[in-house]
């Protein structure tokens, strides 16, 4: 599912850079709102199987301060790509690197170890 919802968004990206009107915008927004509930839900799921019993509030105070403080990385990338080449197409492009990323880190997790160690 998480990789699925991944994927989604980095056609999404695509998508938005190939925009030429304003049906195209709309499209985009139902995409987004089709699979961003999902991959939120399915990702925090992941994470708390992955928690070990007792620790619940360090890891998800954890989770809560570094998504705070990287929720400037979108938005800082889009900003410094697009003054750097005049296009807000190519920062909107850039953004797909960080999808991409996030579809690499999750294929180095061993998701089963991790589940049955967090039990142990």
């Amino acid at each position: 599912m998480l990789y699925g919802a991944l994927s989604v968004y980095v056609i999404i990206v695509v998508l938005g850079y190939l925009m030429t009107n304003e049906y195209h915008f709309f499209a985009l927004a139902l995409l987004v709102g089709l699979v961003q509930g999902g991959a939120q839900s399915t990702s925090r799921a992941i994470y708390s199987r992955l928690i070990p019993p007792g620790r619940t509030a360090e890891f998800n105070g954890f989770l809560s301060f570094t998504s705070r403080f990287f929720s400037f990385g979108g938005p800082l990338v889009f900003g410094i790509v697009g003054v750097l080449t005049g296009s807000s197409r190519a920062a909107l492009l850039a953004i797909a690197l960080f999808f991409l990323a996030g579809i690499a880190l999750l294929a180095l997790v061993k998701l089963e170890k991790g589940w049955r160690e967090a039990v142990e």
